[in-house]
Order: structure tokens, then C-alpha cells, then sequence
């Protein structure tokens, strides 16, 4: 939790966008091991940054560079991986900030604690999301040739209408509120996702303990979901940050973008 009061803080700074969505997840412990065993990777469990991932999906493209600037100021600043500047081979794109703090771990000892904080537009959102949807290999670069061109001219598409609309609002997002709602979203086997709704963080981290320790086999399903919104508001909120975990149909990307500027 403080990692996410520090993108909170932030994100408060200075005033916050109009509209803008956050969500936490936890790295389940099978996605850890498959990040782990990745070919030509040298990835191990003490340099992952992304145990502890924060996303913060704006507006514009202004609202990104805006927050980022502000999280490059926290005491907890580590560095910056832009994807926005340098994109990856996949095409994927957004500004990564890895964060750092010191946790008691009894006596005189300390552990280097580092999490993430992704910043996205919603079409880079979207374009994410529709990439993840086509895969674990198209995630990692490994997609077959002619899907491989497809997912990097489509992030092209949306740079060229991005560098030309820096402060355009995008797909409209829930309102920024001080409200913080809590929810651990079960996915079970078969039938829809049910979030249950917390407003204290220990009654949610004893939903996600309780689901993790009777469903061990299917602990990959649980997810952690902190959504600045009101309560009313979190399936919407499900839907918005993530879509394929509540088996909604990934959209093309380009389906979103303006066919002209505002």
C-alpha cells in the first residue's frame, strides 16, 4: 500500500486530470516463473521491478508527461524505462517509472523494496490489452511475421494521431475522486468475475489470502484491484483496466481512434 499512496500522491500533485483510472496488481506466482524462464532473457526472481504493478491510464498524452514529470520528483524514484520515446520491438508503448524504498525487515535489517508504475494513454491502453490478447508469444516479441507487422502499425497509427493531438482527450475514463475503493476480483473456471468490495485494505488482503490458500491450483485468477472510483463504479473499473481478465473481447485499437482531431 505505500507503494500505491506514493502514484497516489503524485498523481494529486498539482491538480489531478480530469479523468484518469489506477489499479494495482500483485505478479501471480506463475507469472513470475514464466517471466523467469523466458528464452534469451536473463531475468531472475532479484531483478524484477514488476512484483508490485501500479498502471495509471490518462486522458492525453499532455496528462502522461504531466504525471511523469511528478513521479520522477518522489523521493522513491528509481528510473525510467520510456516506452513513448524508445518503443519496444512489440510496439508496445507508455512510460515505465521503477520505484525503490527501504522495508524494516526486523532489527537493523532493510529489504530494497522496487515496484512499478506504468503511465498510458487509453490508446496505448488499448493497444496493449488487444496485443495481450493475442498471446504470450506476441507479448514477448515471439508473434508470427505478419502479426508482428500488424501490432507495430498499429502502435505507429496511434503515435501519428498522438503527436499531432498531445492534449486531445481520448476515450472518456471514470472522474478522478479521492475515493478509494478496495476490491479482490475472483475469477473462477467458468461464469462471470465477482469483485468483492473492500474499504479496508487488511479485510482485502484476507479475501485474497483466503483465496489463494483454498484455491491454490487457480491462484493465477485472483487479482488485486485498488480503482480511484466509488464502489458503484468498480466493475466498470474491471472493465476499463481489465478487460480480457473479465473475458471481454479484445477491440483493435484502431476502432478508438478519432477520425479527425477535436
Amino acid at each position: 500500500m505505500q507503494c500505491l499512496a506514493t502514484t497516489l500522491r503524485a498523481l494529486d500533485a498539482s491538480g489531478p486530470p480530469e479523468r484518469s483510472i489506477v489499479s494495482v496488481r500483485l505478479k501471480r506466482l506463475d507469472s513470475i516463473r514464466r517471466k523467469i524462464i523466458r528464452p534469451d532473457t536473463n531475468f531472475g526472481l532479484g531483478t524484477l521491478d514488476d512484483i508490485i504493478g501500479i498502471r495509471v491510464i490518462c486522458q492525453s498524452v499532455s496528462d502522461i508527461i504531466s504525471l511523469s514529470a511528478r513521479i520522477e520528483r518522489s523521493p522513491h524514484f528509481y528510473r525510467t524505462k520510456n516506452y513513448i520515446r524508445e518503443p519496444a520491438v512489440t510496439g508496445y508503448r507508455g512510460i515505465h517509472h521503477i520505484m525503490r524504498f527501504d522495508q524494516s525487515a526486523g532489527g537493523d535489517r532493510a529489504l530494497a523494496v522496487r515496484y512499478e508504475i506504468q503511465v498510458r494513454t487509453w490508446l496505448q491502453h488499448r493497444w496493449a490489452v488487444w496485443s495481450e490478447a493475442h498471446g504470450e508469444r506476441a507479448k514477448i516479441g515471439k508473434a508470427d511475421a505478419a502479426r508482428h507487422q500488424e501490432l507495430r502499425c498499429v502502435s505507429k497509427e496511434i503515435a501519428h494521431w498522438e503527436d499531432g493531438n498531445h492534449t486531445a482527450a481520448q476515450d472518456p475514463l471514470l472522474p478522478y475522486s479521492g475515493v478509494r475503493t478496495i476490491a479482490v476480483c475472483w475469477r473462477p473456471p467458468h461464469g462471470p468475475a465477482t469483485p468483492f468490495v473492500c474499504r479496508e485494505v487488511s479485510a482485502a488482503v484476507s479475501w485474497l489470502n483466503h483465496l489463494e490458500t483454498t484455491y491454490p491450483a487457480q491462484r493465477d485468477h485472483a487479482l488485486l484491484l485498488v480503482g480511484v472510483a466509488g464502489s458503484n463504479d468498480i466493475e466498470r473499473a474491471l472493465r476499463l483496466t481489465h478487460p480480457l481478465y473479465l473475458r471481454a473481447r479484445a477491440i483493435d485499437p484502431r476502432f478508438y481512434i478519432p477520425s479527425s482531431s477535436p
